[in-house]
């Protein structure tokens, strides 16, 4: 892995399942934030690798998900976070081409569900990318406490497996500001600090 051992996950059945434990639930009530690294070595199952997911369906019911996003022709090679809503989930992408098979990136996802209105912040290495808004959401976000927690794969069943490494994934109920997602990739990247010859001082 990118920071000391990593998982991997074969693109069909793999996956961790993390549970439901309240302390996991509606993270981004209010504001929440999602960082993990990921290599990418193919997009999964259906070409929609799930990286996290916290949902009762493929689309994002009743609670959220991350993926890479594969499909189309030619694919999309982006990356996708849906959260559900009581009326109609929302859909956002990252722009096409930004996932690059073979390739490691530091992902962070923002994001404040408490208005339907709200957009998710989307970081790859430390810097924000355009988002696109996919599918506008309607209604309420979604109560997801019952809804377990899983990393590779679908949680409602699989279907959805993550082909390539997950590692250092977290969870935190706050927006970390670009600044603090900014200096979480250079700290884990060496670059956080410069380093120079010895001074003797007199």
């Amino acid at each position: 892995g990118h920071v000391g051992r990593a998982r991997g996950f074969d693109g069909t059945g793999s996956h961790v399942e993390v549970g439901a434990a309240p302390s996991l639930g509606n993270v981004f009530s209010g504001g929440g934030t999602l960082c993990v690294w990921i290599r990418v070595d193919g997009y999964g199952q259906s070409n929609y690798g799930r990286v996290a997911d916290k949902a009762a369906d493929e689309i994002g019911a009743n609670g959220w998900a991350l993926q890479v996003d594969g499909a189309g022709s030619p694919p999309e090679r982006d990356l996708r976070f849906e959260r559900g809503f009581s009326l109609l989930g929302g859909a956002w992408e990252s722009p096409d081409g930004s996932v690059v098979l073979g390739e490691t990136y530091f992902v962070a996802i923002s994001y404040d569900d408490s208005s339907s209105a709200n957009d998710p912040a989307i970081y790859l290495d430390g810097s924000p990318v355009l988002v696109e808004e996919i599918v506008g959401p309607t209604g309420e976000a979604s109560d997801d406490t019952g809804q377990p927690l899983w990393i590779g794969n679908l949680s409602a069943g699989g279907l959805r497996g993550f082909d390539g490494m997950i590692d250092e994934l977290r969870l935190a109920n706050v927006v970390r500001s670009p600044a603090w997602i900014s200096a979480q990739y250079l700290s884990m990247t060496d670059a956080f600090t410069s380093y120079g010859p010895e001074h003797e001082l007199r």
